[in-house]
């Protein structure tokens, strides 16, 4: 099943997100190596999990099996600083795409 979440309301605030979460620090932190941001020392979560994030979980009855993150095209993302310079560099100007899931 899927399911749909708008915004990150923090740790405690559902299961799944929680899941989610735990398994992005496993992957990022714990087999990459990545210096990203965890929260009480079990959840990667990091400056674009905001009430502005869409996540779509793909999960079973009791676990996250697979899931993304969806971000607005008008703020930082999470390339952040080096698309401004990409932007700056090239000229390139960004077009906001809104719309709904």
């Amino acid at each position: 099943m899927i399911q749909i979440f708008t915004g990150n309301a923090g740790p405690g605030a559902h299961a799944l997100l929680d899941d989610l979460h735990r398994d992005r620090k496993r992957v990022f932190v714990d087999l990459l190596k990545w210096a990203v941001p965890v929260i009480d020392s079990a959840f990667g979560i990091d400056q674009s999990d905001t009430e502005r994030a869409v996540y779509l979980i793909a999960a079973n009855d009791v676990e996250h099996l697979g899931s993304f993150r969806l971000l607005p095209t008008d703020g930082l993302d999470v390339l952040g600083e080096l698309r401004l310079i990409a932007d700056v560099n090239t000229g390139a100007q960004r077009t906001p795409i809104t719309g709904r899931i």
